[in-house]
């Protein structure tokens, strides 16, 4: 009888050693699984935080070259507006000889054109200007285009 239970005990120990063993390379399998999966989602997740940077970075730069236009064209509009200023200095001195009839016609059309050239290059400072801006609002569609096909970032 002992000879009987010891081998029932044996076989249990067996048994229970085996579905112990079977249980550990289940465990092992699905830890695996889980680690690939876990890096699969870290890589995906940092190639798309490095394209992102990426994307950023050329908007960022876009936009760059695009304030340093309009800075330019800003700079030669105050330009322009000194020129207004001092013709409009002149202003009250030909009213006077208008006034007294002694005013020198020649001059003042000079003085005219020169405001109508002044004018007209400040109008051509504003088109430069509104073409800057339709530029960068293009680029700016342009680069957030590939930003809607990623899900979580629909505009």
């Amino acid at each position: 009888m002992t000879n009987k239970t010891d081998q029932i005990i044996i076989d249990r120990v067996e048994k229970s050693i085996a579905e112990f063993y079977s249980a550990m390379q289940l465990r092992e399998e699905l830890s695996l699984r889980i680690g690939k999966r876990t890096t699969y989602i870290t890589r995906f997740t940092m190639i798309s935080a490095l394209a992102f940077g990426l994307v950023l970075f050329y908007l960022v730069s876009t936009l760059s070259s695009q304030v340093k236009t309009m800075h330019h064209q800003m700079v030669l509009m105050t330009e322009y507006m000194g020129s207004m200023q001092a013709n409009m200095q002149v202003m009250p001195s030909i009213n006077h000889h208008m006034a007294n009839m002694q005013g020198n016609t020649a001059s003042m059309d000079q003085r005219m054109a020169q405001m109508s050239d002044n004018i007209g290059a400040m109008n051509q400072q504003f088109a430069q200007i509104n073409q800057s801006v339709g530029r960068m609002n293009y680029d700016v569609n342009r680069m957030a285009k590939p930003l809607s096909r990623i899900p979580f970032f629909s505009w």
